[in-house]
């Protein structure tokens, strides 16, 4: 896939395809890899779509920010909830990341349950209780490669909607 946001190449920002059987759910996944640290933070804003994403974070602290102003930081893995207005991702440090977006309702075959709780939120995947996002997380940190990471991606969320029969 492309990579649209030329200007963040310093980061090592890609988007990638997911597998064929994923893409009425998932738009893509993205990975961000910055070996060094940065001097200074990065903010980058991120245009409301309507669809939900899971974020896995390997590096430094990343602050998201909301039009509330409400500002979270982040390590670990996350989940970031539809919103109605843009929000602003600060990197710093030393930057690994890989995060799956969902189409605008293509999170609920892996997220079930009430999607109007995660409306405008950022929380961290404890939040949604489920233990096979925790041993993805750890899959996925002992994967050095971006490539074996979205392999990883793709097997479980196939597996996950043939386990839902969805």
């Amino acid at each position: 896939m492309n990579n649209l946001n030329r200007h963040l190449d310093f980061l090592g920002l890609n988007m990638h395809t997911p597998h064929k059987d994923l893409v009425p759910y998932v738009q893509c996944y993205w990975s961000i890899l910055k070996k060094k640290n940065l001097t200074d933070p990065v903010t980058m804003k991120i245009i409301s779509d309507g669809g939900m994403g899971v974020v896995f974070n390997y590096g430094g602290v990343l602050t998201v920010k909301s039009r509330s102003e409400v500002v979270r930081d982040l390590c670990g893995c996350f989940l970031t909830g539809p919103t109605i207005n843009a929000t602003y991702l600060t990197l710093q440090g030393s930057v690994d990341a890989i995060g799956i977006r969902f189409h605008p309702s293509g999170a609920y075959p892996f997220i079930q349950g009430d999607m109007d709780k995660y409306r405008n939120t950022v929380l961290p995947l404890s939040a949604i209780s489920e233990s096979v996002w925790y041993t993805l997380m750890k899959k996925l940190q002992k994967e050095p490669l971006v490539e074996d990471r979205i392999g990883l991606l793709d097997n479980f969320l196939i597996e996950t909607l043939s386990r839902n029969k969805l």
